[in-house]
Parts: structure tokens; sequence; C-alpha cells
């Protein structure tokens, strides 16, 4: 869940907190520019997004990195 959806930055002023917003678009420009010929569904983009969030590593948090290789298990697996 992140921080929009938890509310957790309420009660901060906007220079006080920051919080990352990844997007079904943002991972449909990765499987596009990794694999021009495959068109992901709304359903797997969704999935690749739950995987990168329950798997990511807080010390390194969500990168392209990390979509990029969510998005390539996704396709692997389809």
């Amino acid at each position: 869940m992140n921080c929009a959806r938890r509310k957790t930055h309420e009660g901060y002023k906007d220079d006080e907190y920051i919080c990352d917003v990844w997007t079904i678009d943002d991972v449909f420009e990765m499987a596009k520019m990794n694999h021009p010929d495959i068109k992901l569904s709304d359903d797997q983009a969704k999935n690749i997004l739950r995987m990168m969030q329950k798997h990511h590593d807080a010390e390194n948090g969500l990168t392209y990195d990390t979509l990029a290789y969510w998005t390539e298990q996704e396709i692997k697996d389809a």
C-alpha cells in the first residue's frame, strides 16, 4: 500500500515528505521498451505493481530495475 492510500503524509507540509507513485502506464512503457511486440493487459500490469510492492527491498526502494525485473517475470510466466 502506498503512502497516498495509507494517508501517512497527512499532517505534513508538502516539503516534509516524499512519496513515489508507480502506475500501470509505467509498466506499459517498460514492457514497450523491452518487448515492443508484447501487449500487457491491465491485469498483468496491476500484478507487476503488486509484485513490486510485495517483494521490494526497503534499502533500495522501488526502481526502474525493480520494474524491469517484475515485467520480465510476468512476460516469462505468461
